[in-house]
Formats: structure tokens, C-alpha cells, sequence
């Protein structure tokens, strides 16, 4: 879906819109499917007071400007893609199934084949978790991110420790993570089950409570989202491995609700993560905007301090020109 060389696109995903937004020769973005989506994508408040955080900082990746991991969180399913600069992006992922359907993680890891080129190996989480049982495990050694990613992807690996894409890509085993039935507080809470084995369809009395500062431990063989971001890294280059790890966007509706943002936060907060260069600065998502907003689509750009022209303080956007503010993103 990219252009020429002078066009990049995106396809951001809006919930149940999708608006694609690229640059024409002369780097102007342009909107193509219902603007006023777009436009609500870029009102987006992230923590009131202290950040807007907009859908268009994935132009800044799909244009080249910055490297970093971009973390598609849907009801349907989760992909990690790394985004190389230089290398255009298109972000899309199914619409969610009907409701009282369960989510399943499907992740996808991109792999650069050849310059300009870009081939999916799907992941099986279950091979994913077949050497280390949390991402804690598998980062506590503060061992180098190529060590600490080939232990997590060994099983796609060829013996010289490189991708083997000759190997039959493997099927996603589907993994129930939680009920998609919820609504209001109960679907804003569903974070606390997400990315679990074995999630049970949990009455939302018994969620987590809000308010908490810390999450639940999860259970051995649970999913986490280090545990992605460590396998994708090991899809970028070794040189771009560490200015991905320190840039990772969140986008999909799902960032929207069950405090994923907090989640990554908050995991990829831990020493030992940071002992493997994972730090981030992520935002959490204030609860009134994920039950009360009409638009449930979002973005979430974490980063060790890379990228804070990025950020739009509350002050600077109710005081300035929108458009103004667009062109810093670009």
C-alpha cells in the first residue's frame, strides 16, 4: 500500500473505521476516508493536564524518521511489528468478532528479507513461552537483547541464530485472554485478564480494582507484553534492535480500555527490564475517557526520552493552532 519513493501511507486503525493518512511529494498529509475521525483522533487526550499523545506519530514511523516497535492491540488480536526507519508502515488488523466472542493472540513478527521488503512470520506464543515463563525470566540477567530475544524466539531460529524463513510458517495457536462480552467498567477492566492462558470469564465484580498501583502477578505461561516486544526485537537489525526498544507505539481500540497502557507501563517499568534497555514513558489512560468516549480507537507512544518533541502538552494544545501542531508531528 506505500507510494513512490516521496509517499508513505498508514492505515490507522479507528475501531470500526479505518482512515488512511500519507504524505503526497511535498511531505502534506493527507486524509482520505472520513476526516472528521481523524480529526477526533488528534483531540485525543491522553492524561489530562499532562500530554496529548496522536495517531499521527505513526507518520513519524511510517516516514522513516524514527525506529521502534508499533504494538496493534485489537479485540480480536495483537501484533508486534518493527519499524525500521526508512521503511514505510501499514497498520490494519481485523475487526473484532461478534459479541461473547473471546479474544485470541495471534502475534506477528516482521522479518526484513531485503531492502524495501518485508515478509510475516507468524509466532505461536506457545513456542514463545517454551524457554522462559515470564518476561521477568527471561530479562533479569541483564543479558544483551540479542541474547535475551534468541532465547525467546529459539524455536523459530535456524542454527546459525539468524530467521529461518524457509521453515514453514507456524499456525497461531489460538489463546483465550479473556471474555469481549464486557461492557463500561467491566470491558475497561479487561486488561486484567488480557494476554492470560487461561483467563476464565470472570464476573467484573471480582476485577482487579481500578484504582490499584500495581497488577496481579500472572501466571505462570501467561503471555506478556515484554515477552512480545523482546521476541520482535530480534526481528529488527541488531544495530536498529536498541533504538527500537526504546520507542514503542500502542495503537488498536483495545489501547483504549483495560489499561493495557498501564500494563506496558508498568511492566516494561521493572528493573530488569530496564536493565535490558525496555525503559518507556507511557501515559495511563484515564478510565472516564475509555467508558465514555465515542471513538474507542487510540495510540500510545512509549519511549526512553527519543522522542519527546512528540509529546503536546495540554497547555500548548488548548492554546494553539491544530494545524500548527500537525506540521511538528510531520
Amino acid at each position: 500500500m506505500a507510494g513512490g519513493p516521496d509517499t508513505s501511507i498508514v492505515v490507522c486503525n479507528f475501531g470500526t473505521h479505518s482512515v488512511r493518512i500519507g504524505f503526497a511529494g511535498d511531505a502534506v498529509p493527507f486524509y482520505d476516508e472520513p476526516s472528521a475521525w481523524a480529526e477526533e483522533a488528534l483531540a485525543w487526550r491522553g492524561a489530562a493536564g499532562i500530554s496529548f499523545i496522536r495517531e499521527p506519530v505513526a507518520i513519524c514511523f511510517a516516514h522513516g524518521f524514527v525506529s521502534g516497535l508499533v504494538i496493534d492491540i485489537g479485540a480480536s488480536g495483537c501484533r508486534v511489528t518493527p519499524v525500521e526507519a526508512g521503511y514505510p508502515l501499514v497498520m490494519a488488523h481485523r475487526q473484532s468478532t461478534v459479541a461473547g466472542d473471546f479474544m485470541d493472540l495471534a502475534t506477528s513478527v516482521i522479518t526484513r528479507s531485503s531492502v524495501g521488503k518485508a515478509s510475516t512470520c507468524p509466532v505461536d506464543p506457545a513456542s514463545l513461552l517454551a524457554t522462559d515463563a515470564s518476561a521477568r525470566a527471561l530479562l533479569d540477567s541483564a543479558r544483551s537483547l540479542r541474547e535475551a530475544t534468541a532465547d525467546c524466539c529459539q524455536p523459530l531460529l535456524a542454527g546459525d541464530g539468524t530467521f529461518d524463513l524457509a521453515k514453514p510458517p507456524l499456525v497461531p495457536k489460538p489463546v483465550v485472554v479473556g471474555p469481549h462480552r464486557l461492557s463500561g467498567e467491566a470491558r475497561a477492566r479487561l486488561g486484567d485478564v488480557l494476554f492470560r492462558e487461561d483467563a476464565p470469564d470472570t464476573p467484573a465484580s471480582t476485577a482487579a480494582d481500578e484504582s490499584s498501583s500495581e497488577f496481579p502477578a500472572l501466571p505462570p505461561g501467561a503471555a506478556t507484553i515484554p515477552m512480545m516486544v523482546a521476541a520482535s526485537l530480534f526481528a529488527c537489525e541488531e544495530s536498529a534492535r536498541r533504538a527500537c526498544g526504546e520507542a514503542v507505539l500502542l495503537t488498536g481500540g483495545v489501547s483504549r480500555t483495560g489499561h493495557c497502557a498501564d500494563r506496558l507501563s508498568w511492566e516494561l517499568a521493572q528493573p530488569d527490564a530496564l536493565a535490558a534497555g525496555l525503559a518507556v514513558h507511557l501515559l495511563p489512560v484515564p478510565l472516564s475517557e475509555v467508558t465514555h468516549s465515542p471513538w474507542m480507537g487510540g495510540s500510545i507512544i512509549a519511549s526512553a526520552g527519543t522522542l519527546p518533541d512528540l509529546f503536546i502538552s495540554a497547555k500548548e494544545w488548548d492554546s494553539g493552532d491544530a494545524s500548527k501542531l500537525l506540521a511538528r508531528c510531520i
